[in-house]
């Protein structure tokens, strides 16, 4: 399905190339879904449990869970070929600059694209697609800067 709806301007993605170098913004973000991470819940069940209840065990181990990105590209060179291929590589998440602020926050991750569905061009003219993206690892997060008063 072609990623429809207003376009977050100062919202990007961007992918390290294989080679290495800074991340290249593939482009405009226009919906991001279950961007996030989790902790499992391990049941720890034993029969001397009183009354038949069971008690529940926190795992130390966090994730980053995959989430699907809908995009429109900054330009029309479309990698999505080369970007399923690729192993883990660096991707960033840049959030839009908010008033008072110099930059934008930005989340840094290693990733994979796991699924890839282009989009036909919307009535703008805007090359459309939708993304799966599998993280690894921990992000790194950096909040915007504040304007200097």
């Amino acid at each position: 399905m072609a990623a429809t709806g207003v376009l977050l301007c100062g919202v990007a993605a961007s992918i390290e190339p294989s080679a290495g170098g800074l991340p290249v913004v593939i482009g405009s973000i226009l919906g991001l879904t279950g961007f996030g991470g989790e902790r499992q819940v391990v049941p720890n069940v034993h029969n001397d449990n009183l009354g038949g209840w069971t008690e529940n065990l926190v795992s130390c181990i966090r994730t980053l869970k995959p989430f699907r990105i809908s995009l429109v590209y900054d330009t029309n060179s479309i990698q999505w070929k080369t970007w399923l291929a690729q192993t883990m590589q660096a991707m960033a998440i840049v959030w839009p600059v908010e008033k008072n602020y110099a930059t934008g926050g930005t989340v840094t991750f290693q990733a994979a694209v796991t699924d890839y569905t282009a989009g036909s061009a919307d009535i703008q003219g805007r090359i459309n697609a939708e993304m799966t993206i599998t993280p690894s690892g921990e992000p790194t997060i950096t909040p915007g800067t504040p304007v200097a008063s």
